[in-house]
Parts: C-alpha cells; sequence; structure tokens
C-alpha cells in the first residue's frame, strides 16, 4: 500500500553516489537512500559501463524511490556545479533525474538550488565544507551516513522549514 503524506525531498546527486532523503511534517526522516548502497557491486565495476549505462541507472533508481515514496510537497535537487572536470556528466544526470520527476513525482513544486545557497541556508555560509555540513546535521538531531545524506538533508529543510524562497532564483524554479 501506498502512502500519501505530505513530505520534502531533498536530492543530492553525484555521478557515483545520489543521496535522497524525505522529511515529514514534523521535520522528521520518513524515508532515506543512496544510489551507491543500492548498486553497490555495479559500481565497482563502474569503469565497465557506458555513460549512458550508469545514466539508465540512476534513473531506475529514482524511479524506483519515486513510484514506491510519492513525494507530496517540495521535491527540491541540489543544482550541480558546473565548472570541474567530468561536470557534463552531471548535467546529463541532472536532465535524467529532471524527466523522471517530471513523469513520477506528485510534488506542488521540483526546485533546483545552487550548491552554496543549500549551504548557507543551513550552516549560514555558503562556503561550508562536508565536514561542516555533516556536523550542522548533528547538531539538529540528524546522522547521516555520507556527506551526500548530509546534503540531501539540508535541502529537504529548505522546503520543509520554508525558507527555500528567500535563497531562490526565479530562473531555477520548475512548477
Amino acid at each position: 500500500m501506498i502512502r500519501r503524506m505530505i513530505v520534502h525531498t531533498g536530492v543530492d546527486m553525484s555521478y557515483s553516489n545520489t543521496a535522497i532523503v524525505s522529511l515529514g511534517s514534523g521535520g522528521q526522516i520518513e524515508h532515506k537512500t543512496n544510489f551507491g548502497s543500492h548498486y553497490n557491486e555495479s559500481l565497482k565495476r563502474a569503469k565497465k559501463y557506458h555513460p549512458a549505462q550508469r545514466l539508465y541507472m540512476h534513473n531506475q533508481f529514482f524511479e524506483d524511490y519515486l513510484t514506491s515514496f510519492p513525494i507530496f510537497g517540495t521535491l527540491i535537487i541540489e543544482s550541480p556545479f558546473v565548472g570541474f572536470r567530468g561536470s557534463y556528466n552531471l548535467l546529463e544526470l541532472k536532465g535524467v533525474l529532471l524527466c523522471t520527476a517530471y513523469k513520477y513525482c506528485r510534488a506542488n513544486k521540483i526546485f533546483l538550488v545552487a550548491p552554496r545557497s543549500i549551504k548557507k541556508a543551513f550552516t549560514g555560509t555558503g562556503a561550508a565544507t562536508k565536514k561542516d555540513m555533516v556536523a550542522e546535521c548533528i547538531r539538529r538531531g540528524y546522522d547521516p551516513k555520507t556527506h551526500d545524506e548530509a546534503d540531501a538533508i539540508a535541502a529537504a529543510l529548505m522546503g520543509h522549514e520554508n525558507t527555500i524562497w528567500n535563497h531562490l532564483n526565479r530562473k531555477y524554479e520548475y512548477t
């Protein structure tokens, strides 16, 4: 049976480990998962996969999540930082996740938010390190297993605390 509830979901995407965290109306974690933990064996042999196969695996993972745990609320995706080697793969991944979200997500709003904006909303500084993000999660009572999960929690909290409007550039809003 599929539960229907208002949740705010944060997605921290990377080419090897995409974390998804859904927070309930009280700010508690309702569901969380990591792409890397589901496809660990596959990722060990990642160099053998064609980039299109990896994108397809991410698509299946995200589709499985959205169909088994429907999102009613906000979906906040940390937009990839463009400017480092391999960023084209992340831009392709962003496209795959957005297409999958539009097809399966029942969220009221889907947002792409810059990593610096998420860090600033969560820690008070846009230049927070991965350790700072994990430490702030622990301070707020969450127990992230990875820094990707900490980023996803921070993104989800932007929707839960309704602070996304303070940090959102209008060009990133999708309805």
